[in-house]
């Protein structure tokens, strides 16, 4: 039986980046990291646990996500008059609180390999950084079957804006309603109401339905129901280059569920002058002034530490 594999390498050349099939690539959505021990969590699964360690109440981060959300509701048209939600729609809600920098339970990807660099270099000062890559057909594959059943189809085609809208609802729900039986489930959120930010980064969300548990183990358990035959392997970035491009004979491009790419510290510097040359700094990601400011101290700090 066909294995999935969740793949673990690292780059020591630009070029490394460069030689992954795009096709394969397309698959795939991203996330940057400073430090690439750490797993993946939500800001609010973070917060809670920065606050209380050692908590036992497993309910906890619902309680935090209630309060915030009505303060959030109540406070916005201070600031804001005209872009306002409806109030039930808590996925946009959470959007634009976690755009604000509020903790969510929204986790921040891009459709961007390069922009994933660009997060996993800047303010890295750990031994190693990350990119993570996460297979979103195996994230919609679910959801495409759960919107045909509930049209009464046991197969047929569900269209991107159809596919898009019926996470949205999914996800309203959830966060709406919890109740200790919540399946385990990932959603890929596209905000309705766009920002510059999340255009120009080319954001979107990854939502768990369940916020009492790690999203790791969310996300685990979702790997895991597409084959419970799922390895976790190191390989060579060559052998990995070999996985992306998919032939007979050769690992499906399918069967990668999620992959992590490793950066030496020492390739930091060489990498941020790769993307300088892109255009992919702090000005041109995060727009207006405060960009432009963020882009000044980034373009310096560390120079020498990460020279050879």
């Amino acid at each position: 039986m066909t294995k999935n594999l969740i793949i673990t390498t690292k780059i020591e050349r630009w070029n490394d980046l460069v030689s992954l099939d795009q096709k394969f690539l397309k698959k795939f959505v991203f996330r940057g990291q400073a430090d690439s021990s750490w797993q993946l969590a939500t800001s609010l699964e973070r917060m809670v646990r920065l606050h209380t360690p050692n908590y036992i109440d497993r309910h906890l981060p619902t309680i935090y996500e209630h309060d915030m959300l009505a303060d959030f509701k109540w406070k916005y048209p201070l600031y804001e008059k005209f872009i306002i939600p409806s109030l039930e729609d808590n996925v946009e809600w959470l959007s634009l609180m976690q755009h604000y920098g509020a903790p969510t339970r929204l986790l921040d990807f891009t459709k961007s390999l390069f922009v994933a660099l660009y997060m996993a270099l800047d303010n890295s000062f750990a031994e190693s950084s990350c990119i993570w890559g996460l297979n979103s057909a195996f994230i919609d594959e679910p959801t495409v079957k759960l919107c045909l059943f509930e049209q009464g189809k046991i197969s047929g085609v569900v269209t991107d804006s159809e596919l898009k809208a019926f996470a949205r609802k999914k996800a309203n729900s959830y966060i709406e309603h919890y109740c200790s039986d919540t399946p385990k489930e990932l959603y890929l959120i596209h905000p309705t109401l766009c920002n510059d930010r999340l255009s120009i980064q080319q954001g979107l969300f990854v939502m768990p339905s369940d916020i009492t548990v790690p999203f790791m183990d969310i996300l685990s358990e979702v790997l895991s129901m597409t084959n419970p035959h799922t390895e976790n392997i190191e390989v060579p970035i060559e052998n990995f280059i070999e996985y992306s491009y998919s032939d007979i004979g050769k690992t499906s491009q399918r069967d990668i569920l999620l992959f992590k790419i490793i950066i030496p510290k020492w390739f930091k510097f060489q990498l941020t002058k790769l993307l300088m040359q892109m255009n992919i700094t702090a000005e041109t990601l995060y727009p207006g002034l405060s960009g432009m400011a963020k882009s000044l101290s980034y373009l310096r700090h560390g120079m020498h530490e990460y020279e050879e």
